[in-house]
């Protein structure tokens, strides 16, 4: 197919502006086309406008780079319902197939142009009783309504018996609507369609209704509500898009063939549409449009007609709509269930805040175009239908930019990180985020998954944080006052007991003994960290971790979300108490948990985590307020956490992908985290394979399939979570940003700093800019000459260069 699908990554070679040029040049050529027309006889005049889609919005990254926007497109759109009442399947479809060079052959525009259709037939949804379907079949019988019309039989009508009992009309639309079948019961005028589907209609109403209640409908409107009734049943849809996105050029003649025919525009006509292209790729965190259901259709246009804001039934007992509103809701609807809206991701965030009251200042005006109908009043030949005159047009306002906070170059080289990432340590899913700590700012964000995941995995997984949630808990004890850094703790060789458990180490624990609270946390020590957390009590413990967002859904507004797993009151001491302490008996997703640990670098305040900036229009920027910080630390606090950090890259966890050798002049902390999961935990290989099963066969998972997951065979050897969290600044510079890495069950390797660790630094190297595309940038080529400034540019922004690269 020639024309460009949705969500595409480009234009299928059309660049935005030529799109838009070719599209304008048709509708002119149209309209001048249409002014070269001749017409016999005076006619009455009446304009007519019609509009594009509106401006809907841009997506930007921060610093200006495209990341999503439209290009219009051509749709052949129709109403199956009127169009098939009153023209003929074998006679348009095969016209319309040559029109549009062979693209479409005539079986699959029947079959877009009917979509009530299964295969060829319709079948009915409104059942009948014994009665009804012993009139309707003699009925199909003899297709006699009237007795001077000639009995002959109806083609491809039948009626059928329904398993669960009663009876329902299947009927083959391309039979039944054929000259063949007109020819059988009119000797003349048998050219008319719309003569032979009244006779139809009013035959089923007859059958349906019975003779005497069909025949109380005198007057000419009874009688057209009636067939209307009817044909709502054979054909209940009164919208579709036949065919989205079709190549301009063959605009002109699929206008005349349209004319031609005498198809009027309620029936089928061409409609002004768009494509949604990413010039920088189809990043994950964008999103996606799609479709919405029935009820979110219904919801939508009730809600864009002004009916939502009173309920159906007044207090009085009268309907608080009209039946012409609710029919138009109605259509509307089925207009919606056909449309794509955005779903999930930066195009979710973005349609959700350009909704709010807020922006009702913002021009959101269509491009419109006026036409003059003429309808001649005495038609010299048979075939000559109304025309329209093109008279002008108006400009559409500027498309909205919603300015984001994501670098779309880190964007990329994170999701290429991750890649090497799934491919090094085959994890069941990966995921990492990158933030600029003074803001809260969104940088970067990013998964990759080894099943199907049907939402955003950093808001949408949770996980198991293990020793990165160390630094939360030692925060929260250094804030209550319960330890110091240089606190001592004797944390044993390798294992400590507790009344009822033995909690162990990872192998080869770098400190035993005597230690502080510094080193538990540099070296990651569970037999540290069991003993300082419970020294909070428990409410205490967990009323920080609610202020700190864990056990909620952050509302980022990207699409589903995970509350995560905060355990209530009250926790057993040696229990989850001791668990919670280093990372156990709890449950995060990637963005709560960035949230927490960035409040703890910051300086102790609280900022929730953002992906849109500002909005742009007509030249102005305007800036989103941010949200005021909340203080959960006291600021001597972060700096105690951010020194036991910078201890862990150089001499702990940390130190063998952060160390000074590593990463020399970079004042960077580390905390890794390993964690393994209990006996009782569902691998995520597991579970994600479950479910992506359950994806495909289209089945849901009941109690009894998830109770069965846990006897399900696992390999206890690879379910661990790998993480990393490190921040980071290049001297003499106040930016500092923090990168988190998950690696969920990877089956080779297990520790976060070797696993997740070399992703991790990775991704921070790059969005400090020591490194450009995973590369140092150019030293001096010759002593005493700088590299040309195009050496610090982008890739992309160097094309010539890639054949070389």
């Amino acid at each position: 197919m020639s024309a460009s699908p949705l969500l595409s990554d480009s234009a299928s070679g059309v660049r935005p502006a030529g799109a838009f040029l070719l599209l304008g040049a048709v509708f002119l050529l149209l309209a001048v086309w249409l002014g070269r027309l001749v017409f016999a006889d005076e006619a009455p005049i009446r304009q007519r406008v019609e509009s594009d889609p509106r401006p809907e919005y841009a997506i930007v990254d921060r610093n200006e780079r495209p990341l999503a926007d439209f290009v219009q497109r051509l749709d052949l759109v129709c109403s199956p319902n009127a169009l098939w009442q009153a023209h003929t399947p074998e006679i348009l479809a095969p016209k319309l197939a040559s029109v549009l060079g062979g693209e479409y052959t005539e079986a699959d525009l029947l079959a877009r142009t009917m979509p009530d259709a299964e295969d060829g037939v319709v079948k009915c949804k409104v059942a009948l009783d014994a009665r009804q379907a012993s009139a309707v079949q003699s009925w199909i019988e003899t297709g006699v309504v009237d007795p001077k019309d000639t009995p002959a039989r109806v083609d491809g009508m039948a009626v059928v018996a329904r398993p669960e009992g009663g009876w329902v009309i299947w009927w083959r639309p391309s039979v039944v609507l054929s000259e063949r079948a007109r020819a059988k019961h009119f000797t003349k005028d048998n050219k008319n369609p719309l003569r032979w589907t009244r006779r139809i209609a009013d035959g089923l109403a007859r059958a349906i209704k019975g003779d005497a209640a069909a025949g109380d409908a005198s007057s000419e409107d009874e009688i057209e509500a009636q067939r209307e009734e009817m044909w709502k049943m054979l054909m209940p849809h009164t919208y579709t898009v036949a065919i989205r996105g079709f190549d301009a050029a063959v605009a002109p003649k699929l206008f005349q063939l349209l004319s031609d025919q005498g198809v009027l525009h309620v029936q089928m006509h061409i409609a002004r549409d768009r494509d949604r292209v990413y010039p920088m790729g189809a990043l994950r965190v964008l999103g996606a449009w799609g479709y919405v259901d029935q009820k979110s259709a219904r919801d939508m246009a009730l809600r864009e007609a002004g009916l939502d804001r009173e309920p159906p039934i007044r207090e009085s007992g009268r309907p608080a709509f009209t039946l012409a509103q609710l029919d138009a809701a109605k259509r509307r609807a089925e207009e919606i269930l056909a449309e794509l809206h955005p779903i999930s991701g930066l195009e979710l965030a973005a349609a959700r805040e350009l909704q709010r009251s807020d922006w009702g200042g913002l021009q959101r005006v269509p491009a419109s175009y006026t036409f003059e109908r003429h309808s001649p009043v005495r038609r010299k030949e048979p075939r000559v239908v109304p025309r329209s005159y093109y008279i002008d047009s108006n400009e559409a306002s500027e498309t909205p930019r919603v300015v984001t906070t994501i670098d779309a170059y880190l964007q990329k080289r994170v999701g290429e990180e991750l890649d090497v990432l799934m491919e090094r340590n085959r994890p069941a899913l990966a995921m990492a985020i990158v933030v600029d700590l003074a803001t809260g700012d969104v940088l970067a964000v990013e998964a990759r998954e080894a099943y199907r995941f049907g939402a955003f995995a950093p808001l949408k997984h949770q996980f198991t944080p293990g020793s990165t949630f160390k630094v939360i808990v030692m925060a929260i004890a250094l804030d209550d006052g319960k330890v110091t850094p240089d606190s001592g703790f004797d944390v044993g060789h390798g294992a400590y007991a507790l009344p009822g458990r033995v909690i162990h180490e990872a192998d080869n624990p770098g400190k035993e003994g005597w230690v502080t609270a510094s080193e538990v946390l540099a070296h990651s020590l569970n037999a540290g960290m069991v003993q300082i957390g419970p020294r909070v009590e428990a409410s205490v413990l967990r009323d920080y971790l609610v202020r700190l967002g864990y056990g909620q859904a952050p509302h980022a507004s990207l699409g589903p979300e995970a509350s995560g797993l905060l355990v209530p009151l009250p926790w057993k001491p040696n229990w989850t108490h001791a668990s919670v302490s280093f990372g156990h008996e709890i449950m995060v997703s990637t963005w709560q948990h960035a949230a927490g640990l960035a409040t703890v670098l910051r300086g102790g305040e609280y900022r929730p985590l953002r992906v849109i900036d500002a909005v742009e229009q007509d030249g102005l920027r305007y800036l989103l307020p941010r949200t005021e910080p909340v203080r959960v630390f006291r600021p001597e606090t972060s700096d105690q956490i951010r020194e036991m950090m910078k201890l862990g890259a150089r001499e702990g966890t940390g130190e063998p992908v952060a160390g000074p050798d590593v990463l020399p002049g970079i004042e960077v902390g580390t905390k890794t985290g390993t964690a393994q999961k209990v006996p009782g935990e569902v691998c995520t290989h597991v579970d994600l394979e479950h479910q992506a099963r359950h994806w495909e066969q289209r089945s849901t998972c009941s109690p009894a399939c998830r109770e069965a997951l846990k006897t399900a065979k696992r390999d206890h050897a690879h379910c661990y979570t790998s993480s990393m969290c490190a921040f980071g600044r290049l001297p003499g510079t106040e930016r500092e940003v923090m990168v988190l890495v998950i690696a969920d069950e990877p089956r080779k390797g297990k520790y976060g700093s070797r696993v997740a660790g070399p992703t991790a630094i990775a991704i921070l190297k790059e969005a400090l800019g020591v490194t450009r595309l995973g590369e140092s940038p150019l030293e001096e080529v010759l002593p005493g000459f700088a590299p040309s400034p195009m050496a610090a540019k982008e890739l992309s922004e160097r094309p010539w260069a890639e054949a070389v690269r």
